[in-house]
């Protein structure tokens, strides 16, 4: 065997794992804490892996901005409603790119609160099922209630669980770089925490851990294409619609994708939006790439899920990897800069409070209109590279 395909064959390995452990985490979160069954997290990830690519953001915040507008819409309104608001998001996201001289987002003390918020409210939602709580809500306010009505009274296996996943979700990727650009960490706290589970609670029936296949916390197994028909909220939909489209049109733009691959990603998001509730939160794999590592990571999910491994899984250990990935997520040298004068601290304090008040969803719209005001009226480029973007 020559040595050009000995590197040939590394490469395909290591991206493999690379897709595999990048989107099953994701996929497995996003359909739990949607109120799905495990299975079509599994099948989330499968689709993932075939269609998606491991190219990334640096920064993936808008994903978990994504992911809280996808959890308030099936959990408040149904799946119907779910799949009409990714298919109106998708839509008006492809529409954006393939408008001329569309105004390009930057980062500015708007977007620099609604991250912040976003984290924050990411954590306050999914606290309960880090601690296992208990407590119910689909907007922070009403969480806060819960928690409040409720009292604290954590269920410490799961906080155990937890916080292992905190320390590996901190520590994997200051400690083994290399590594972690091929086996992602939050992959990592998923496996370690369930090999965990499996030895110290070995006995799958009537355990006292929350884990993902305890059918207690959903009642939904798939999307097709509007399978509620009959309890579809329009208004609901247009409004999550129009917040979907606003932060995967900024998490397109924020990626290293070319213009024509964000298009071809905003189509995807609308086919696969409203057919799986799936929102893509990276790119189309680029040109220059070859598609059998997608078919390699699917592959592996598939195995995954023929061998029933992730019900098993904490649901503590999913929502720390939800909570740790937003604030490390959060652009801290943003924070300091949206201080720099009055009217950006200004309207950094009014996008996180209008977040956290108004919900994700309203926080996300009304972001969007105060970032057209403070780039338009108050914000005035200094230089040529500020005027171009």
């Amino acid at each position: 065997m020559t040595v050009e395909k000995k590197q040939a064959i590394k490469n395909y390995i290591l991206n493999t794992l690379r897709i595999f452990t990048g989107v099953l985490p994701v996929s497995l979160c996003g359909a739990v804490f949607m109120g799905f069954n495990y299975l079509y997290g599994m099948r989330l990830a499968f689709v993932a892996a075939l269609i998606g690519s491991g190219n990334t953001p640096k920064k993936k915040m808008p994903s978990f901005s994504v992911f809280l507008v996808l959890m308030y819409a099936s959990l408040s309104f149904g799946t119907a409603t779910l799949s009409l608001a990714c298919l109106i998001g998708g839509l008006l996201s492809a529409i954006y790119f393939f408008i001329p001289k569309q105004i390009s987002i930057r980062d500015n003390s708007v977007t620099t609160g609604l991250m912040l918020s976003t984290a924050l409210s990411v954590t306050i939602m999914l606290t309960t099922h880090y601690f296992g709580i208990g407590a119910t809500g689909n907007t922070v306010k009403e969480m806060i209630s819960s928690y409040l009505s409720l009292g604290f009274h954590p269920n410490w296996r799961g906080v155990l669980y937890g916080t292992v996943v905190m320390v590996i979700m901190i520590t994997f990727p200051r400690k083994f770089k290399k590594l972690c650009s091929y086996v992602k960490a939050p992959f990592i706290a998923v496996i370690v925490t369930l090999i965990l589970n499996l030895f110290l609670n070995p006995s799958d029936f009537r355990t006292a851990i929350n884990e993902i296949g305890g059918n207690y916390l959903y009642d939904k197994e798939y999307i097709l294409f509007f399978s509620e028909t009959g309890n579809i909220n329009i208004p609901a939909a247009i409004i999550c619609g129009i917040a979907i489209s606003v932060i995967t049109v900024y998490s397109l733009q924020k990626s290293d994708n070319d213009k024509d691959t964000q298009k071809c990603t905003a189509i995807l998001n609308t086919v696969c939006g409203s057919s799986l509730g799936l929102i893509l939160p990276y790119g189309t794999r680029p040109a220059d790439k070859k598609w059998t590592a997608g078919i390699g990571a699917a592959i592996l999910s598939l195995l995954f899920m023929i061998l029933s491994l992730s019900e098993r899984v904490p649901l503590h250990s999913l929502a720390v990897i939800m909570i740790v990935g937003a604030w490390e997520s959060v652009e801290w040298r943003k924070i300091k800069e949206a201080f720099s004068s009055f009217s950006s601290v200004l309207f950094f304090i009014l996008s996180f409070a209008s977040t956290l008040y108004f919900g994700y969803v309203y926080g996300i719209l009304i972001s969007a209109v105060l970032y057209v005001i403070y780039h338009f009226v108050f914000r005035k480029p200094k230089t040529a590279e500020a005027i171009t973007g």
